[in-house]
């Protein structure tokens, strides 16, 4: 019986991995479950072993990719305080990052998903994106707690916002000379000694 239960965790587990790339390039509503699935490499009848219906595994999916985005942010954060912040939004807002959908930020390619998904999803979302805020929070060092939340609002958001448009430009020249700008003003503004 364990053995059992190790091999579904396992399928379960490689379903989420393989399923949130796909995801992440075609979207939940253009994502049908035979497609996901077999990007997963398994067939359209091991979701239902596995996951309630599709919306379970598209929240599931998307989940288990920021819960491990998550990770990674916080052990450099804790390692590297704001230095890490930086190299964070360095990295977040690059020409590299807006390349590569499939295997950057879900928030950045899912965010439009999320705001028509049931209270459900939403709230699983919710969790993340403030649990993504409190680690900004704690990386901005001293200061009053109220304005190091404000301040790393509006950096996520310029950071989410620059990432959408830079996407959406078809000249990559003013793409990366779009996110070169407010690459260095984010920089710039985590510099600032007062919050």
């Amino acid at each position: 019986m364990k053995k059992t239960d190790r091999s579904s965790k396992s399928v379960r587990e490689d379903i989420l991995k393989r399923a949130a790339p796909f995801l992440k390039r075609h979207g939940t509503d253009g994502a049908p479950v035979d497609e996901i699935m077999k990007a997963a490499g398994l067939t359209s009848g091991a979701l239902y072993s596995q996951f309630k219906n599709k919306e379970d595994l598209c929240t599931q999916a998307i989940c288990s990719s920021l819960d491990a985005m998550l990770e990674g942010y916080g052990t450099t954060l804790r390692k590297r305080g704001k230095e890490g912040l930086k190299l964070i939004v360095a990295q977040y807002l690059s020409m590299e990052h807006v390349a590569h959908v499939t295997e950057g930020c879900t928030f950045a390619a899912l965010g439009r998903d999320m705001a028509k998904a049931s209270p459900r999803a939403k709230r699983a979302y919710e969790a993340r994106i403030q649990a993504l805020v409190e680690l900004l929070v704690d990386a901005l060092g001293a200061g009053p707690v109220a304005k190091r939340r404000a301040k790393a609002q509006q950096i996520l958001s310029t950071m989410l916002g620059a990432v959408t448009f830079a996407r959406a430009m078809a000249d990559a020249d003013a793409a990366n000379k779009f996110l070169s700008q407010v690459r260095a003003s984010t920089l710039r503004a985590l510099d600032q000694r007062r919050l």
